[in-house]
């Protein structure tokens, strides 16, 4: 005799609870695709629409770390107009510190927005729309794969 089991789970079958979890598993699948795709259609247009302006790093504010600097670029837009570009704080994780005052960066910039400047690089325009996009094909595949367990039960 099974002992007793408690729980709304309990009087589910296997079968049920695999296609349950399946389809749990593919709706997080297309939560992280349709982020990958957004954030991948997010940084096509900016560097489509984007200005081009090489900079240098002017200053660096210490971190919370000591292996930790936020940048200040500056660089003179198409007009011929300076401005000065603080990182992002909310760059997690934030630039290292093998930036140095007097670098060179290549930004690209909105021409209405040059405030909003960003260094160009794999990391700040790529790194999320790659990643989350694996992300979601292994937890499509998961998914799928569950799926399928689920049927030949």
């Amino acid at each position: 005799m099974r002992p007793a089991q408690s729980g709304a789970l309990s009087h589910m079958s296997l079968k049920l609870r695999l296609i349950i979890y399946g389809c749990l598993t593919l709706v997080a699948a297309v939560v992280l695709i349709v982020s990958s795709l957004k954030s991948y259609s997010q940084s096509h247009s900016l560097v489509k629409s984007a200005s081009q302006a090489d900079g240098k790093v002017v200053r660096l504010v210490d971190g919370a770390k000591p292996s930790i600097h936020y940048a200040i670029y500056a660089f003179k837009d198409d007009q011929g107009h300076w401005h000065s570009v603080f990182t992002d704080l909310n760059d997690k994780p934030p630039h290292p510190s093998n930036l140095q005052v007097g670098d060179d960066v290549h930004l690209l910039y909105q021409p209405d927005h040059p405030e909003e400047a960003v260094p160009v690089s794999f990391k700040r325009l790529w790194q999320h729309a790659v990643w989350t996009g694996i992300a979601g094909g292994v937890v499509l595949l998961v998914g799928v794969g569950v799926l399928f367990v689920a049927r030949t039960q």
